[in-house]
């Protein structure tokens, strides 16, 4: 019976090692296999312009990994996966990447509703997530495992009030897409406005809504021309800030028009020609910078997508495949929690300027303020955003 028992606790013993060793080895810490990462965005549908960029920014990391021979001696493979910014299909998607245990982390999802449902499937399974685009405050408290390389919705929402300010504006409108984010951004702005009330002689004296998909803005041009705005912040991408500065513009040529990083993208100049002229932004990396580091990721990028400029998103995605490829190196392995750990202690220099990740996860960043002139967004000759709180104590 006892020899009988021995050979039983013998074998179980066996299967846990052997089950312990599939584990580690499928989590991508060890062998000489590809270190296997994921991409998804939107590659087709209406977002598809920014899961292309984003696309080709992972691509390009990954290439240039590769042919510097490598991360710990081993290739870098990237399996993509087009979400169409559903949030049904990206879950579908995260179930399929969390099921593959060779796969150490996952990029991408665009937009904040789409990325906080994939978020939860990949905290769970302990996957890292870093987003260069889900801006939404609730975001990063979804676990440690997601993180964000872009400013938080509140900061960006609180610097368009800073340049809104700073630029004299007196009656502000709102625009905003008529979805959770952007309910959460007006929540952020209205929260930045009971900060500096005393303060500034700034007034909100109209909020006004609209789906997504939407052509036709004649019915909001006319309640911000009743309420006499100056300005007019816009909480919308470049898909629908195009038109609406286009038809604005028609009756309309000297309020100030304010928008998010989002729509800091070429396709807008494309989109709204002339019209582009004046919106202001909060935004990142400048592609016209004369730094050897920007200048040498803008002219990678540009050859790798046939032409295509990178904007600041695409460049915090690139960002994102370095950070967790330099955290790998750093700990000498491709553990899924190593990874999470090590991305928590890093300082990165990227083109975008210094980066670090705080207690949840969010980038600890600056912006820039930019405006279009002449066709171009180039960096307010006058201005310069500071942090936030310095802002309202200056007031």
């Amino acid at each position: 019976m006892k020899k009988w028992f021995a050979l039983l606790l013998a074998v179980v013993l066996a299967c846990s090692a052997l089950a312990g060793c599939g584990s580690k080895e499928t989590s991508g810490d060890d062998g000489d296999g590809p270190i296997k990462i994921a991409y998804s965005g939107p590659m087709t549908g209406d977002n598809a312009e920014y899961g292309l960029l984003f696309q080709n920014a992972v691509e390009l990391a990954v290439k240039q990994a590769n042919d510097a021979g490598g991360v710990l001696g081993r290739e870098v493979e990237v399996v993509e996966f087009d979400d169409k910014n559903s949030s049904e299909e990206a879950g579908s998607i995260a179930e399929k990447i969390v099921g593959d245990e060779d796969i150490v982390a996952v990029f991408g999802h665009f937009a904040s509703g789409v990325a906080m449902t994939a978020a939860q499937i990949y905290q769970e399974a302990g996957v890292v997530l870093l987003s260069a685009s889900a801006s939404h405050v609730d975001y990063s408290s979804i676990g440690d495992y997601i993180f964000r390389n872009n400013v938080t919705q509140d900061v960006e929402a609180y610097n368009c009030l800073q340049i809104a300010v700073g630029s004299g504006v007196k009656k502000l409108g709102m625009l905003k897409l008529k979805t959770d984010w952007g309910e959460s951004a007006e929540n952020s702005f209205m929260a930045a406005l009971e900060e500096i009330e005393g303060k500034s002689d700034i007034e909100l004296v109209a909020v006004e809504e609209f789906v997504d998909g939407t052509t036709d803005f004649s019915s909001n041009i006319t309640k911000f021309e009743e309420a006499g705005c100056d300005g007019i912040v816009v909480f919308g991408m470049y898909g629908s800030l195009g038109p609406f500065a286009k038809q604005f513009r028609q009756f309309n040529t000297e309020t100030l028009l304010i928008s998010v990083g989002s729509s800091y993208t070429p396709e807008l100049i494309d989109l709204a020609g002339d019209a582009a002229e004046g919106i202001m932004f909060p935004g990142g990396m400048n592609p016209d910078s004369t730094d050897p580091k920007v200048k040498e990721f803008v002219d990678a990028y540009t050859e790798y997508s046939g032409g295509k400029e990178p904007e600041n998103m695409s460049a915090q995605t690139y960002e994102n495949v370095q950070m967790v490829l330099q955290a790998i190196e750093n700990v000498g392995s491709a553990d899924r929690e190593a990874i999470k750990d090590e991305l928590y202690n890093m300082t990165f220099e990227g083109v975008t300027g210094t980066i670090s990740f705080n207690e949840i996860g969010d980038a600890v960043k600056t912006q820039v303020w930019y405006v279009v002139k002449d066709g171009q967004f180039v960096e307010s000759e006058d201005h310069k955003l500071v942090l936030w709180d310095d802002f309202v104590a200056s007031l």
